[in-house]
């Protein structure tokens, strides 16, 4: 995980890494971990709430996450 101290607000350089994951279980657990480890307050994105997070909640209900 990169440290956040690198991090430059308002730069164009996005924080970001890429994951593996055995299979979509392993992926939304591991998203799930990421949320807990950064706890944030604010998610900003396009349509984020039903969108990006919304499809991340139906899908861990429907693998029972």
């Amino acid at each position: 995980m990169r440290s956040m101290e690198n991090f430059k607000f308002g730069s164009f350089h996005p924080l970001t890494d890429v994951i593996y994951a055995r299979n979509e279980i392993n992926l939304l657990q591991r998203v799930i971990d990421l949320f807990r480890e950064y706890d944030p307050d604010i998610i900003v994105g396009y349509e984020t709430e039903t969108l990006s997070i919304g499809y991340i909640c139906k899908r861990g209900e429907t693998l029972s996450i």
